[in-house]
């Protein structure tokens, strides 16, 4: 089991952490994060730096430990019991969209 053995652009860690990067919902949050830490701490340059630093040590640690139990995963389930935990969370994710956009539709008829 080696998850860093692939150093390539094809890499699993790669691409979570380049699709991570470039998510414009990851990004808003992190501009938020740092607009509020920095606003209500009154932080000076160096612990802004401290703190963006810190953020993205432990994006990192979170995307390794990702990795590291995805591959372990892959190596104590079966291909079918996979598919299924894939179609699974696929259709979690379609469910709270539908929501999301359903309730935002609700929400804009109550503005007007």
């Amino acid at each position: 089991m080696n998850i860093f053995g692939d150093s390539s652009s094809s890499s699993p860690f790669i691409k979570a952490f380049l699709l991570t990067g470039a998510n414009p919902m990851t990004i808003l949050f992190w501009i938020g994060v740092f607009t509020t830490r920095t606003n209500d701490e009154n932080f000076t340059k160096k612990s802004t730096l401290l703190f963006a630093f810190g953020a993205l040590l432990a994006t990192l640690f979170f995307l390794t430990l990702i990795v590291f139990l995805g591959s372990i995963t892959n190596n104590f389930l079966s291909q079918r019991i996979l598919s299924l935990l894939n179609s699974g969370v696929g259709l979690v994710l379609i469910y709270f969209g539908v929501k999301k956009g359903l309730a935002s539709i609700k929400l804009k008829k109550m503005i007007k």
